[in-house]
């Protein structure tokens, strides 16, 4: 019985030891000190596995085409077809399994509808085509799953502009007459922004936006994309102030406030997305995804009381909840009206890709904690979650500025079985000739952890 009990503590012991050396402390850049897991949880430390172990998991990376940020405006068909399936290629040889494409940026479409007009993102001029006869998103899809790539439609959507110093009848007046923000005015709102200009959305609480989404996605199932996804644009970041009172008063719920009603707004829509495509794979016997990337923060935790009294005031008009994360930035449930956590609870979507673009040592939202609380949260869930990485801050921004600092990232969410893929924004800093630190870290990761080749676009 003694000679057992000592195996089974030698056992122990060289267990002990072979798990440390798995994994690590993440240190700060002198070496001496840990990186604090949070600013409310200082002394926690950050544990990252060694190696990095190759496996099926969702590899995608975003390419948004609002304002062509992603993807060259095209003289023509032959121009498209080629610069897509240039980037494809390169994703492909790279080790990414899906592309999330921006193919309904503003009220407009890189597909014919009839419900939005051309993209001016597509050829330059709103409303007219490449050419007559030619679908874009017919030879994407099929151009995508001959590369072995999911196809991943993206659209957001109530943007009718993010920015624009034109006033809101003076910037409609620049689209094509067959925009829904043309035909209905009045379900347009404006938001005014810190900058000077204009921000232009469709009204969430208007049934009638939302019905025209309905039909918007109706159209885009037909094409059987691997799924339908949204971001994280629902509300504005900036303060709405009274833009959409008359909204309120017509349609709310007796007894709702006006926060309440926008978050109603937004939850109406996803989970309305939700059964519609749940509807459409039923009778058509297919298995077309929802997928949502939201802000990495849906709410943040309450923070202590300060010491200093002229603080106090400010502190008991901070917004938060007990059920929130260990941060303290923008807020999708208070600010942008998306209770983002419900969708996940209530199971309204197959997969969410939270946008956690911060590094390990943001002192407002560190990479570990959102990181953390996303898996708590999804764990016990039918819903997948992937971590949306944001490459375009790698090797520029102040926390993501280490060597290491992608290569980390990757091997800290294959502690957590919930986590089963990622996603990179975005395809621009990716592939066009990214500055030489972040071109560095991705070819690590590419060559290296996913065993692909890394191309530029020339």
């Amino acid at each position: 019985m003694t000679g057992r009990c000592l195996l089974l503590f030698l056992f122990f012991i060289i267990f002990m030891f072979d798990c440390a050396g798995q994994s690590r402390v993440l240190m700060d850049d002198t070496g001496r000190n840990h990186l604090p897991y949070s600013f409310l949880s200082p002394l926690k430390k950050v544990w990252i596995p060694e190696k990095y172990v190759r496996k099926k998991e969702f590899r995608g990376f975003w390419i948004s085409t609002v304002g062509n940020l992603d993807f060259p405006r095209c003289k023509n068909a032959a121009g498209f077809r080629a610069a897509y399936t240039r980037l494809i290629r390169n994703a492909a040889a790279a080790g990414f399994n899906a592309v999330i494409f921006q193919v309904r940026p503003c009220g407009d479409a890189f597909y014919p509808s009839k419900y939005n007009p051309w993209s001016r993102y597509l050829s330059g001029k709103e409303g007219f085509p490449l050419e007559p006869g030619f679908d874009p998103l017919t030879f994407m899809i099929a151009e995508a799953h001959r590369y072995g790539l999911e196809f991943h439609a993206w659209l957001n959507p109530y943007r009718v502009i993010g920015y624009t110093k034109l006033t809101k009848s003076a910037y409609l007046r620049t689209l094509h007459p067959a925009n829904f923000a043309v035909k209905h005015p009045d379900k347009v709102l404006s938001v005014p922004l810190k900058n000077g200009g204009n921000m232009l959305f469709f009204n969430p609480g208007d049934p009638d936006v939302l019905m025209y989404l309905i039909h918007s996605i109706q159209e885009l199932l037909r094409y059987t994309p691997d799924a339908i996804h949204i971001d994280d644009y629902f509300y504005p970041y900036e303060p709405m102030g009274n833009q959409d009172l008359h909204t309120f008063q017509r349609y709310a719920q007796k007894g709702m406030t006006i926060d309440a009603f926008r978050r109603y707004s937004t939850d109406r829509l996803v989970q309305s997305i939700f059964l519609l495509i749940k509807r459409y794979n039923a009778l058509m016997k297919t298995q077309i995804k929802f997928g949502i990337s939201p802000f990495g923060i849906w709410a943040n935790k309450p923070r202590p009381k300060p010491k200093f009294p002229d603080a106090i005031e400010q502190w008991k008009k901070l917004q938060t909840s007990p059920d929130g994360s260990e941060t303290k930035g923008h807020q999708s449930y208070f600010e942008l009206y998306a209770d983002t956590r419900k969708w996940v609870k209530n199971g309204w979507v197959d997969y969410i890709v939270p946008q956690i673009y911060w590094g390990f040592s943001n002192p407002a939202a560190s990479y570990a904690s959102v990181v953390d609380w996303w898996v708590n949260n999804v764990r016990g869930t039918n819903v997948t979650l992937y971590i949306g990485v944001g490459v375009y801050r790698m090797g520029v921004n102040s926390d993501c500025l280490r060597q290491d600092e992608l290569a980390n990232q990757l091997r800290y969410i294959q502690k957590y079985p919930e986590v089963k893929g990622v996603s990179f924004f975005s395809g621009r800093s990716i592939f066009q000739t990214p500055p030489p630190a972040r071109k560095i870290m991705l070819k690590h990761i590419f060559e290296t952890y996913w065993g692909g080749k890394y191309n530029t676009e020339k």
